[in-house]
């Protein structure tokens, strides 16, 4: 009844446009020859060619387009239509085109839909549309691609150039891009289709080869959950071209489930590149003049070690790649390619992928590139990693116009990196932390730009103005060194001779340079900042002049100082190693012992065999003393008594503790007990390790005393552990470190 309602009132309003009140039915124009309503006008007023139909929907629960909305003679000068409501409810209003319905549109070229509701195209929806070249149903979301599908093919459009169905919702129908889609596209003049931001249950590639004119295919962001490049289901490739008119191909952040899959479990790291008829996919895929591969892979992609060899010549007309933001670590591949080049690509794009490594085989396997972006990388890490690869990388690029090495904390650039690309217009070397410029440039006569924006040049030294004065100007005299966003100084001396330069030559602007005073304000370069580094090296000989007499008084009396302060320290050395020997000769509290040995249990025989017996006899040599002064638990406990106790009685009676640490020491609580009481008590530590300890194991009092102490080290070799010291430095540093703390 609603749809019937409609009918009734659009009939009434279209009776005039100007006697609608704002708030009801309106029309007016919001542009030269454009009309904009809320409803279909009878009427379109002289000189209007486009026509905006918005917001028409609201109230009802069908609308039917049929040719009677567009019977008037007025409509018939219309060339754009465009149909939009956003008006989403939770029931089935429906938008039904009916057969015929835009008959009456003689001149109509292009159609745009973008409504929200349910979508019926009826089979000859769009017959007597002889001119139109665009139709837009992007953002319907309730779309039925078998119906659109119908009603392109019924309607045989022969001047259709542009199919713009993005986002097109949920519905089954409306995801799979079947042949049908295809067949009804192939009578047309098709050249541009978008399929973005949908998710597709059922992709075939080979059936665009029915489109012979098709010239830019969008898929980008969409979900494509099962394509195929074969014919059949016997992995057989019947056409061996994808399609020769095709020019872009844009897959940007495609979402591909399965592909992903297989990349969260296997390839961080590839080893192995092994793909069934991967020559003839290839042709399928990269025929297109311009691929958009951009932001598809989700995880890091390691290849390292990898050796292709391509043995067929593969006709690829590619001449342009987009691999930007794919999460590419590492491309160490080696490419063997003989004369089976991709010789057509002149512009590839790898910026953003956080590169660590690109093996310049790579690029010599596309050895016609022009333009070549490797921005916002870490190429420095393969400068770290082999500076002789990194300054072959553009070797073989002898048609190189246009290379961007910006932002991948390079710190320098190879002498020889460019000596090869003898046809460089521009060099992008911005946002790096270069300070020197130190590659080759008299080779490059066509270059019209070097920018090192935002880098580290804070004075050029002679070697980089000799570098940059062999910039040849003849061929181009508007070359360019763009040296922006440098903190260059004009507070040193040795400033001065890169200033002066810098306003004498015609390679910079020196009206867009700024330099850093003494004050870390910025100046521009002139003759003024010039002399005022002048007076600063003037103002600064003078206070050397006057220093250097006062600097020799101040050293002579620190050398005479330091001579005082040895001597006294020897003599002061001397002093309380006569007083620790006797106070060990007595034997009193805590001199009764030098040291206490504290160890696990496990590490019983290890002490036994290697620490104990030497430790003991090297004391008694060092000190002249013959009494026991090592003390061990196991040794100087009474039986029956608490063995806590008697333990605390030990490190009472020792002024060293020397704990044996080991991994069984550091999971011991026993052991934490003792450790606990010589730090309660106050008495020094010394870490003697048991070959190789785990950090994670360790508390936190014994990792702080582990990394801010020297420790005496046990390495394991040959099943023997050996002592990294001697024990007589070990008793000697024992008695010092007693001396010490006195």
């Amino acid at each position: 009844m609603k749809a019937i309602s409609l009918n009734i009132v659009l009939l009434l309003a279209r009776i005039t446009a100007t006697s609608c009140t704002e708030d009801s039915y309106m029309c007016k124009e919001v542009g030269k020859g454009i009309l904009q309503c809320n409803y279909f006008p009878n009427e379109i007023l002289a000189g209007i060619s486009e026509v905006k139909i918005v917001e028409f929907m609201e109230q009802y629960d069908e609308v039917i387009v049929n040719s009677s909305y567009f019977e008037s003679e007025t409509w018939s000068k219309v060339t754009h239509l465009t149909l939009y409501d956003r008006s989403v409810d939770n029931g089935d209003r429906i938008l039904n085109f009916s057969a015929k319905c835009f008959i009456q549109l003689e001149v109509l070229q292009e159609l745009h839909v973008h409504v929200a509701r349910q979508i019926r195209l009826e089979p000859d929806a769009f017959v007597g549309l002889k001119f139109t070249k665009v139709l837009d149903f992007s953002e319907c979301g309730r779309l039925s691609l078998g119906e659109l599908s119908s009603a392109i093919g019924s309607a045989n459009i022969k001047s259709l150039e542009v199919l713009e169905i993005s986002s097109l919702g949920t519905t089954n129908e409306a995801l799979e891009i079947n042949r049908d889609i295809f067949e009804a596209l192939a009578n047309t003049n098709i050249k541009h289709i978008d399929m973005s931001e949908n998710v597709i249950t059922q992709f075939r590639p080979f059936q665009l080869r029915l489109l012979e004119k098709l010239e830019v295919l969008n898929l980008s962001l969409s979900t494509i959950t099962d394509i195929s490049f074969y014919y059949d289901n016997t992995n057989t490739i019947k056409y061996s071209t994808f399609i020769k008119s095709l020019k872009v191909l844009d897959l940007s952040y495609i979402h591909l489930p399965r592909f992903e899959s297989i990349m969260q479990h296997s390839v961080q790291f590839i080893d192995v590149f092994r793909v069934p008829h991967i020559s003839n996919v290839l042709e399928q895929v990269l025929t297109s003049r311009s691929i958009n591969g951009s932001g598809i892979l989700k995880q890091t992609l390691e290849i390292r070690n990898l050796n292709i060899t391509v043995a067929n010549d593969i006709q690829w007309l590619l001449q342009e790649i987009n691999l930007s933001k794919n999460n590419l670590n590492r491309l160490d591949v080696q490419i063997y390619c003989g004369n089976h080049t991709a010789n057509r690509i002149t512009i590839f794009d790898l910026a953003e992928n956080n590169l660590e490594f690109l093996h310049p085989s790579i690029l010599s396997f596309m050895p016609r590139i022009e333009r070549l972006d490797l921005s916002n990388n870490l190429l420095n890490k393969m400068m770290d990693e082999s500076d002789i690869l990194f300054e072959n990388l553009f070797s073989s690029l002898l048609q190189l116009k246009s290379i961007s090495l910006s932002a991948n904390n390079l710190l320098a650039i190879p002498k020889n990196m460019f000596v090869k690309n003898f046809n460089l217009e521009t060099i992008d070397l911005s946002s790096n932390s270069i300070s020197q410029v130190t590659f080759t440039l008299s080779h490059a006569e066509k270059l019209k730009l070097l920018d090192l924006r935002n880098n580290e040049i804070n004075v050029i030294d002679e070697t980089s103005i000799e570098l940059l004065n062999s910039i040849s100007t003849e061929r181009h005299p508007e070359a360019i060194v763009n040296l922006q966003d440098n903190p260059v100084s004009c507070s040193e001396c040795k400033s001065e001779r890169f200033l002066t330069w810098l306003l004498q030559t015609k390679i910079i602007n020196p009206s867009k340079v700024k330099c850093i005073g003494e004050n870390d304000n910025r100046i521009n370069v002139t003759n003024a900042a010039i002399e005022l580094v002048r007076q600063i090296c003037e103002r600064r000989k003078v206070l050397i002049a006057t220093s250097v007499s006062a600097g020799t008084f101040v050293l002579l009396v620190i050398i005479f100082l330091t001579y005082v302060y040895k001597r006294w320290t020897q003599i002061r050395k001397k002093r309380n190693r006569k007083s620790v020997l006797q106070l060990l000769q007595n034997g009193q509290g805590k001199f009764e012992f030098v040291a206490f040995l504290s160890y696990s249990s496990s590490d019983e025989e290890f002490v036994e065999n290697n620490v104990f017996d030497s430790l003991r006899d090297n004391m008694k040599l060092q000190t002249g003393i013959q009494r026991e002064l090592v003390c061990s638990g196991d040794r100087f406990l009474r039986p029956g008594f608490f063995v806590l106790d008697k333990t605390i009685r030990c490190i009472e009676k020792s002024a060293v503790i020397i704990v044996v640490l080991s991994n069984d020491f550091c999971t011991s609580n026993y052991c934490h007990n003792e450790l606990e009481q010589a730090i309660q008590l106050q008495r020094p530590i010394i870490l003697m390790i048991k070959g190789i300890v785990d950090e994670e194991l360790m508390k936190p009092r014994i990792k702080l005393l582990y990394k801010e102490n020297v420790r005496i080290l046990w390495t394991e070799q040959n099943g023997q552990y050996v002592l990294k010291t001697t024990w007589e430095n070990v008793c000697s540093s024992i008695l010092d470190l007693i001396a010490f703390n006195l």
